[in-house]
């Protein structure tokens, strides 16, 4: 987590936003190293709309560090 910004999306401190947060990761892992690997619909459902929010704020930091990047 390099920005407050992005933990603030996903509020670690939730013990259930932390578990989601876990079966992404184990996800991530499991989709490169194990063939035929299939997410659990359930989870996957749960965990869209934090990744679609995740996706715009990493968006907006990045637009913020090209701005600082170019001054």
């Amino acid at each position: 987590m390099f920005t407050a910004d992005v933990a603030n999306v996903i509020q670690l401190t939730d013990n259930n936003n932390a578990d989601l947060f876990e079966s992404l990761k184990q996800a991530y892992f499991n989709v490169r190293y194990k063939d035929g690997y299939k997410a659990d619909i359930g989870t996957a459902k749960a965990l869209y709309g934090v990744i679609k929010q995740l996706m715009e704020v990493a968006e907006k930091v990045y637009a913020r560090h090209l701005l600082t990047e170019g001054l």
